[in-house]
């Protein structure tokens, strides 16, 4: 009797059995069958409503990306996934993240922007090595004081949100280079924001700012600074301490008066001042950049200035 019908036979059970064992091993979302030893998860708009508690299992998962689909809240298995390095969930309809997600110890990039978030959870502030944190374009009120812990954060978006105000804890952000809060409702800024040391990117345009805190003189690294579209009457003195400062934007504000101490920013090439009832310097001479800028005040100091306001 020839072998062949009997090998094939064997070879057809031990294909039935491995079907069944990778089966057995893989967990269901949606309609995708998901291997157990996946480390990247791509579920964009798939129109999932829920993650089932089982994605918890995991173990090898680096990167899940569920962007552009109707969830409302993430599991809390969620915060078992130890090797979870990056998580997109944008444009959602999240209105909570679970308490589990401070137990991400090698999360460094957590997007949730463009929900329904009105409040994180203070385990947030767990994230030791988040470096960037996207949290745009939802309901947020206020931040918890916890974010001042995550020393590892480069990126900080909380822009489109309801922000009357920002922790004080935000100071402790001594990685931070970009921080993007603009189209908040935010009314002052704190003095502790003069702790970011490492901070190229400044960004608050469309808030209710009156007044910018002395302490931004110490932020030697910034680069850019825009504070389109708020309430100030007044720049702080120490914007002249900005030796790195190359763009800054105060258009539409009600500015009547620029600080002396501006013509020391010798790095500026960009001085937007339009939308302001600037008398001194006047608007046309400001206009023209921080060149002509430095001179009138040189010659005001020199007492010729009044004829150049003509």
């Amino acid at each position: 009797m020839s072998q062949q019908p009997l090998q094939e036979t064997q070879r057809s059970v031990l294909q039935t059995e491995l079907a069944a064992k990778r089966r057995r091993a893989a967990l269901r979302i949606g309609t995708r069958q998901v291997d157990k030893d996946t480390t990247v998860l791509d579920l964009s708009g798939q129109g999932l409503t829920a993650l089932p508690e089982s994605i918890g299992s995991l173990a090898s998962l680096t990167v899940l990306d569920v962007p552009n689909n109707q969830l409302t809240a993430l599991p809390e298995s969620m915060g078992s996934l130890m090797s979870l390095t990056a998580l997109y969930a944008l444009s959602n309809k999240l209105t909570t993240l679970p308490d589990s997600i401070g137990s991400l110890p090698s999360l460094t990039a957590l997007a949730v922007g463009n929900n329904q978030l009105a409040t994180l959870p203070e385990s947030v502030g767990s994230l030791a090595s988040l470096t960037q944190l996207d949290v745009a374009n939802n309901q947020l009120t206020t931040l918890p004081e916890s974010m001042g812990s995550l020393t590892s954060l480069t990126q900080l978006l909380i822009f489109s949100n309801q922000l009357t105000t920002l922790p004080e804890s935000i100071g402790s952000l001594k990685s931070l280079k970009q921080l993007d809060a603009r189209g908040n409702k935010l009314v002052t800024l704190r003095e502790s924001l003069g702790s970011l040391t490492s901070l190229t990117e400044l960004n608050v345009t469309y808030n209710k700012l009156r007044t910018l805190p002395e302490s931004m003189g110490r932020l030697t690294s910034l680069t850019q600074l825009h504070v389109y579209g708020n309430k100030l009457t007044t720049l702080p003195e120490s914007i002249g301490s900005l030796a790195s400062l190359k763009q800054l934007d105060v258009a539409n504000n009600q500015l009547t008066t620029l600080p002396e101490s501006i013509c020391r920013l010798t790095s500026l090439a960009q001085l937007d001042v339009n939308g302001n009832p600037l008398q001194l310097p006047p608007l046309a001479v400001a206009n023209r950049g921080v060149g002509p800028v430095r001179v009138f005040f040189a010659d005001l100091k020199a007492g010729s200035a009044i004829s150049r306001r003509a």
